[in-house]
């Protein structure tokens, strides 16, 4: 007895209902001719009534069913949509030579959820790790800053008690000196001697000494002075300062990276003193000295312009270097970057500077040009 013959729309249906994914087998007209269990279950879990089926369908499907038949030949055509809270891939395939076409529905709800989840969380974790980089570098140069607080306090105690006893000496010289000189030019002095060649080169070569002497000291008694300035170790708490006095203590400090290289201009305006932690801001103010100092490998002008603007003041750092690309602008105050080489720079400076600043409830901006210049600009609140 033979076996019945099956045709190819009984193999299609079979086919069809054993597919996991819900279908929809459509003409070119739009006419629903077949749907599956999955379908089915997946239009009650929407909420769209069975003899609706094509409300599942995304809008102008009747248009696209014709021109997927026609332009196809074979290719499958994939679009997305979202409906009631579900996002579906649907892939339209012409079936063979008959006006007919395949509509298969993937649920790609999940994957979107997870993706996104995933999404959100790669940022938090990169957020959370840029905080902590962030805070890392703070803590480290914060350190770093008070051991050099301590170290400079120091020294600067160390330098002052023989310095003391040069000066002091020194005053003691120069007044010998100008004795000695009273001597020689009055009438008591024999002519010979006051006008005895080796003895006027000794009173010029004394007197030349002293002046030296002098000015020595006088250095070395403002540089001791900037330290204890720049250290300020008593003043952890917040407290009223001119931030010319901190500015003046970090020219003091860079000088040997400015000398006879780089010109200093100070436009300094009337200012308030302000509240602030006066050593942070020393901090700030060396750093960006230093880095315009950097920027300029030959000679130069650094300009410090301080200002008022209502309840806040200025303070304007510019240089004539080489400036800073474009490309850069945006990544010069995360932590780490650095366009100073290996061995130069940490990359935690600007940073630091952006940090301390933002503590302070100040703002801090910055114009560049290629090869003409830098200029940072701090702002801070008077109170």
């Amino acid at each position: 007895m033979s076996e019945p013959v099956r045709n190819s729309s009984e193999d299609l249906a079979e086919f069809t209902e054993a597919c996991p994914f819900p279908v929809i087998q459509c003409d070119v007209q739009g006419q629903v001719l077949l749907m599956n269990s999955a379908l089915l279950n997946l239009l009650d879990t929407l909420r769209i009534p069975r003899d609706q089926a094509t409300r599942i369908l995304p809008e102008g499907y009747a248009a696209l069913l014709e021109a997927v038949f026609q332009a196809a030949k074979g290719r499958a055509f994939d679009l997305k949509r979202e409906i009631e809270g579900r996002f579906l891939e649907f892939t339209f395939a012409p079936i063979g030579s008959k006006r007919q076409v395949f509509v298969t529905i993937k649920d790609q709800t999940e994957q979107r959820y997870t993706a996104l989840w995933m999404h959100n969380y790669a940022r938090e974790l990169e957020e959370v790790n840029r905080q902590m980089k962030e805070a890392q570098a703070h803590l480290v140069q914060s350190e770093k800053m008070a051991s050099l607080g301590q170290l400079v306090a120091g020294i600067a105690h160390e330098i002052n008690t023989p310095i003391g006893s040069i000066n002091s000496n020194n005053d003691i010289l120069i007044r010998s000196v100008g004795k000695m000189r009273e001597f020689l030019n009055c009438a008591q002095c024999p002519a010979p001697v006051r006008e005895n060649p080796d003895v006027v080169k000794i009173m010029r070569v004394l007197e030349e000494i002293n002046q030296n002497n002098r000015i020595a000291c006088d250095r070395i008694i403002d540089i001791i002075g900037s330290l204890r300035n720049f250290a300020r170790l008593d003043e952890s708490e917040r407290k009223r300062v001119n931030i010319h006095e901190g500015l003046d203590s970090s020219l003091v400090l860079v000088h040997h990276q400015l000398k006879n290289r780089i010109e200093i201009v100070k436009d300094y305006g009337a200012l308030p003193e302000i509240e602030c932690f006066p050593n942070q801001l020393n901090q700030v103010f060396m750093n960006m000295l230093v880095n315009a100092s950097q920027a300029m490998p030959g000679q130069g002008t650094l300009t410090i312009k301080t200002l008022q603007a209502g309840n806040e003041i200025q303070v304007k750092i510019s240089d004539t270097g080489v400036g800073i690309p474009r490309e850069n602008m945006r990544k010069i105050f995360d932590p780490g970057f650095t366009t100073k080489g290996v061995g130069v720079g940490t990359g935690l400076g600007l940073s630091i500077c952006y940090k301390i600043i933002q503590d302070h409830r100040g703002r801090i901006a910055v114009e560049s040009e290629v090869g003409k210049g830098t200029t940072f600009t701090i702002t801070l609140p008077v109170q």
